[in-house]
């Protein structure tokens, strides 16, 4: 019971925070080449301020290097070339 009491406190003291997420690679590929699947309503999700993405330089750097593979390249005939610098520099 004691438990319950203390989890109950915390959800109270955190339920209106916005939830943190950490997306896998995968995801983000998946949420950018099928634009009405699973992954792209989580990015739906955080561009509408639901979810908040928690993202390194170092996980960037992974999402940069997946999407330049060339049998996921080909599916972005537009995208222009970023480093992980140019993409968490500040506005």
């Amino acid at each position: 019971m004691k438990l319950w009491l203390i989890l109950t406190r915390l959800f109270r003291k955190f339920a209106h925070k916005t939830p943190r997420v950490v997306l896998d690679t995968n995801i983000l590929i998946s949420a950018t080449i099928v634009p009405h699947g699973s992954p792209a309503r989580i990015i739906a999700a955080a561009l509408d301020g639901q979810l908040t993405l928690i993202v390194s330089e170092r996980l960037l750097g992974e999402y940069l290097n997946v999407i330049q593979r060339p049998h996921i390249s080909g599916k972005y005939h537009n995208a222009k070339r970023h480093s992980p610098h140019e993409l968490t520099a500040p506005p």
